[in-house]
């Protein structure tokens, strides 16, 4: 569990609020502290701050999310919640508007993250190309190309290698294979892709394809 430190927090809100913001007390709902650190906090537990800026008083709430089940396992799920909740609160009728939305670094320093609108990644440079390129000619050509199957023999390998670890994680497991069907990037996501008119494939063909993978599921 983390712990809340009052110099940290003050620095926070000086940042939102303005210099000379003066943090006065912080702690879950009924048990706030004036004290220079809260240890043992636990996420998903809201932690009210109070805190005077520019002469006037105000409270404000500081809302986390536990790691858990319902999708919210790892740091990015949590992440996409607390984003969808800072876009959406504001324009539902009559709910407390959210005022920012941020993140911890590991040493417990807050930062916001509100003025993002979308996020990219950062890699190293690898020499190359996307295997969408290939399936791409596969597709308009019909034709295997030299390198075709060493290139699909060498992505099924490495496919076998990373999945050869397992964890004993049934909760996981289980969200993995709801994903595998449900998900927009998953099963149901390419049967919505496909044009209500689109050759023998028909909409009871697509229905009974997710029917049947609903069923394994079960099995599984």
């Amino acid at each position: 569990m983390p712990t809340l430190h009052r110099q940290k927090l003050e620095q926070y809100l000086c940042q939102k609020f303005g210099p000379g913001t003066e943090l006065l007390s912080f702690g879950p709902i009924g048990q706030e502290t004036s004290g220079s650190a809260l240890k043992k906090y636990g996420y998903g537990a809201p932690v009210r701050l109070t805190f005077r800026t520019g002469g006037i008083v105000r409270r404000v709430v500081l809302g986390t999310m536990s790691p858990g089940p319902f999708g919210h396992e790892h740091p990015a799920d949590r992440a996409q919640a607390l984003l969808w909740d800072f876009d959406s609160y504001g324009r539902l009728l009559r709910h407390v508007p959210a005022l920012d939305v941020g993140a911890f670094t590991a040493r417990g320093t807050l930062f916001s993250v509100a003025p993002a609108r979308e996020f990219f990644v950062l890699t190293d440079w690898a020499d190359g190309a996307t295997y969408h390129k290939d399936l791409e000619r596969l597709g308009r050509t019909g034709r295997l190309q030299k390198g075709d199957r060493d290139r699909t023999g060498a992505l099924a390998r490495y496919a076998a290698q990373i999945h050869r670890i397992k964890r004993r994680h049934p909760d996981l497991y289980r969200r993995r294979l709801r994903e595998l069907i449900g998900h927009g990037e998953c099963i149901m996501g390419l049967t919505d892709s496909y044009p209500r008119r689109f050759g023998f494939i028909t909409e009871d063909l697509l229905r009974s394809i997710e029917e049947s993978c609903n069923r394994w599921r079960w099995k599984l």
